[in-house]
């Protein structure tokens, strides 16, 4: 149930991720408000899942915790589609990690009650499997979203086209958080362990800190996959291929030829194309996360 939950999830917000670095420029900014952005969303991130993992040991209520983390950034993620300047997304998506921070570590000790020690990896490699899917039905779903309203509403403005799909991005949130009110069951004791809130690394074996110190080396030299995305569709529309491809298949051609001059056009096939480009990687992501858990 946890897997579905987070494929719902991961689906409402790939329709929107990898659409962000087009609606920034489309909104008259570029790489360094992106910079801005990912930098203090997950930092947010980061921070809260420290407390809440703490809080949900305190408590020992820890589906508490994941609702309310989901629920964040279901009703706070969707509005990425009303901002008027760029600089704005940056409270959106803020609220949007606050919902991750405050879900992430209590999620993660539900499936880690609900197993077998013996399969924990198996589970958590599904868990992200499911997750990683989600971000591939997301894009998916992105593309459809925005092919009904170019060609079945007959839509030019691919400003507007975005905003309607981040807006309708809300369906599979909800759905996510339904089902995790609905079918998630807690399977560990709702008394917590008492302890006073305190936080030291004193309490973990060498082995762990020594695997911190990576983890904070590798963080260190790991850009946002924003960035990624910002250089993909910066080079698929310096180089043209893709037009080029598009135009080469008389279907395709026509479908698009509707849609203003050449320029108008062009960002139209450069928006479509991006989603699919983020599937792929999760499409790789999800083959491989189960059997290697």
């Amino acid at each position: 149930m946890l897997g579905l939950v987070s494929l719902f999830t991961d689906a409402a917000s790939e329709m929107i991720y990898p659409l962000i670095p087009v609606y920034i420029a489309a909104l008259g900014s570029g790489a360094i408000l992106l910079g801005i952005i990912e930098g203090i969303a997950e930092t947010t991130s980061s921070m809260l899942k420290l407390i809440s993992g703490i809080l949900s040991d305190k408590t020992g209520k820890r589906k508490l915790y994941v609702i309310i983390g989901y629920s964040i950034s279901t009703l706070f993620r969707p509005l990425t589609g009303i901002v008027s300047s760029a600089w704005q997304i940056i409270i959106v998506r803020m609220f949007d990690r606050v919902g991750k921070g405050i879900r992430t570590a209590p999620r993660d000790a539900l499936i880690a009650s609900s197993v077998d020690e013996s399969i924990r990896g198996r589970a958590y490699g599904f868990e992200r499997a499911m997750d990683n899917i989600g971000a591939v039905v997301g894009p998916i779903l992105a593309i459809i979203t925005l092919l009904i309203l170019f060609i079945g509403f007959g839509l030019k403005d691919s400003l507007l086209a975005l905003r309607w799909t981040f807006l309708l991005a809300i369906i599979p949130g909800i759905l996510a958080v339904l089902t995790l009110v609905l079918f998630v069951k807690e399977s560990i004791s709702s008394n917590g362990n008492g302890n006073s809130f305190t936080f030291s690394l004193k309490k973990f074996d060498k082995n762990f800190r020594n695997y911190l110190l990576i983890m904070i080396l590798f963080t260190l030299g790991n850009s946002s996959d924003a960035f990624l995305l910002f250089r993909v569709e910066e080079a698929i529309h310096k180089s043209g291929a893709v037009v080029k491809l598009v135009s080469s298949i008389p279907s395709l051609n026509q479908m698009v030829s509707n849609f203003g001059d050449e320029a108008a056009r062009s960002n139209i096939i450069n928006i479509l194309f991006l989603p699919l480009v983020w599937a792929f990687f999760h499409i790789i992501k999800a083959v491989f996360s189960t059997p290697l858990g």
